[in-house]
């Protein structure tokens, strides 16, 4: 890894010549254009200079601790995406009036008073919330490493950091993309409209599952090194945390929390299986298993994203000392995680069996895939 500066310095400090490095276009990009990225040139007259960074051969090894902090970031900057787009939708919502409801004795009425435009909100709301609580949780496991914990919790942390960042990254990114398509067909055509800002966010949502690993990179490396490579241990860990708040969920006085606290259980038995299923396949049948990678993060990504709402939900309705908030932020944080376990967490099934089920079908069609290649390329 090297840092190549725009201009040379001299042995005492003293700006010297202009390296041979040149910025020769700002790229075009579909969003964030406030987040101007370059096409750099080296070395096109003479040579350019640069300053190694570390030692030599560890520079991938260096990058990837920029990667790794830029993938939870990742995580920050799906959330916000998707916590702006569902305000937006909340505020157009309330105020757009189309269509008649018998509640209201056949007046017209602002459409956040039909039932699916509702249940649209309530979901972007929900998993808005799934998604900061776990990248919160993430984030406390960063401040773990810095502390003054032990070597033993510092270790956890360090396994359980690295096991959810993929999850971080590629779930929760999916999600913004996911939230900022909802938000605009909220808007309907209005959305379409460049005025009302939804169009951007959609566009500036949608790079973060490509950059710094792509979505399927991130599945990839959850399966592949995250899971088969230590046999699930990391998973088990987590799977006893989720646990722990079922079992506590379940025992709540509160009936929604105490329901979702069974189907949060039902859930973690579900990706269990899914895990299980990955480990015996290992290394020998590794192509079915990554073709099935992404269905994996999804049903991981639902099933913490959703324990860790649930976690919030419990606090907040516990009203502890250490965790108060507002009746207002209570009672939303409770129809958050019921409809979340009612609609999220009830399709975790069919992503797992999924998992189970359909890498085979994507080996078995191998030939659909050789015989693109030999007709764009006879010689391959």
């Amino acid at each position: 890894m090297f840092l190549v500066p725009k201009f040379l310095v001299g042995s005492g400090g003293e700006i010297g010549e202009r390296n041979d490095v040149k910025c020769v276009a700002l790229e075009n990009k579909l969003g964030i254009h406030g987040s101007p990225t370059a096409v750099m040139v080296y070395g096109e007259v003479g040579g350019a200079r640069g300053l190694l960074i570390g030692e030599e051969n560890q520079g991938l090894n260096a990058m990837f601790v920029m990667m790794n902090l830029a993938r939870f970031s990742l995580g920050l900057q799906g959330t916000g995406i998707a916590e702006r787009a569902c305000q937006a939708a909340f505020s157009y919502a309330a105020t757009r009036v189309q269509g008649r409801h018998t509640a209201s004795g056949g007046k017209a009425v602002a459409i956040i008073r039909h039932p699916g435009v509702r249940r649209a909100l309530l979901n972007l709301k929900a998993n808005t919330h799934a998604a900061r609580n776990l990248t919160y949780y993430s984030a406390s496991l960063i401040d773990v490493l810095g502390s003054s914990a032990s070597a033993a919790e510092r270790q956890e942390a360090q396994r359980l950091l690295s096991f959810l960042t993929p999850i971080v990254k590629g779930w929760v990114s999916e999600m913004a993309v996911d939230s900022t398509n909802a938000a605009l067909q909220i808007f309907g055509g209005a959305g379409y409209i460049e005025e009302t800002g939804v169009a951007q966010l959609v566009r500036d949502a949608r790079i973060t599952t490509i950059y710094e690993g792509t979505t399927t990179i991130q599945a990839n490396d959850l399966v592949h090194r995250k899971v088969i490579g230590d046999k699930g241990a990391v998973f088990a860990l987590m799977a006893k945390k989720v646990m722990d708040t079922a079992l506590r969920l379940q025992a709540s006085p509160a009936p929604r929390l105490c329901r979702a606290g069974a189907q949060l259980a039902v859930a973690l038995s579900q990706v269990t299986a899914a895990t299980d299923w990955i480990v015996k396949q290992g290394e020998d049948r590794i192509e079915s298993v990554l073709a099935v990678a992404e269905t994996y993060l999804e049903a991981c990504g639902r099933l913490f994203g959703g324990w860790r709402l649930l976690h919030a939900a419990s606090l907040a309705q516990g009203g502890t000392a250490a965790f108060r908030c507002s009746p207002s932020l209570t009672d939303e944080l409770e129809a958050c995680s019921s409809y979340f376990a009612d609609w999220q967490l009830s399709q975790v099934d069919g992503l797992s069996s999924a998992v189970m089920q359909a890498g085979a079908s994507v080996t078995d069609a191998g030939f659909l895939f050789e015989e693109a290649v030999h007709r764009l390329n006879p010689a391959a």
